[in-house]
């Protein structure tokens, strides 16, 4: 059975793509939130996710990245949200979440911001 979740890993990184899930509502939600809950345990430096191709989140999705966000803080371990549509960039405006998250426009602008944090090779 394939994951709810596509994962690339990178130094000292893990990219999380949401592309197979338009709408992120209901169980789907819940599916998708434990998957990237499942992160906080062994997170490695960054966690980017990428909402490319997302139309919707629910507020119980958003939630779970607030608590995503709440274990893997106290670790030192950062959070990266990029490739939000315009609605789903403003559900985390309308509700401050913009101010606590960092948000990247595409998935190449979290690479290449893990990249100037890396430092030359």
């Amino acid at each position: 059975m394939e994951g709810p979740l596509d994962v690339t890993s990178m130094e000292g990184a893990v990219l999380v793509s949401l592309a197979k899930h338009r709408l992120i509502e209901g169980l789907e939600a819940h599916k998708v939130g434990r998957a990237i809950l499942a992160f906080a345990d062994d997170a490695p430096g960054t966690i980017v996710i990428d909402f490319t191709g997302v139309l919707f989140v629910s507020s119980a999705f958003v939630g779970t990245l607030v608590d995503l966000y709440q274990k893997i803080a106290p670790k030192s371990v950062a959070l990266r949200l990029c490739g939000m549509n315009a609605n789903v960039h403003k559900v985390f405006q309308v509700t401050r979440l913009d101010r606590l998250f960092t948000i990247d426009q595409t998935r190449e602008d979290s690479v290449a911001a893990l990249e100037r944090k890396a430092g030359p090779k």
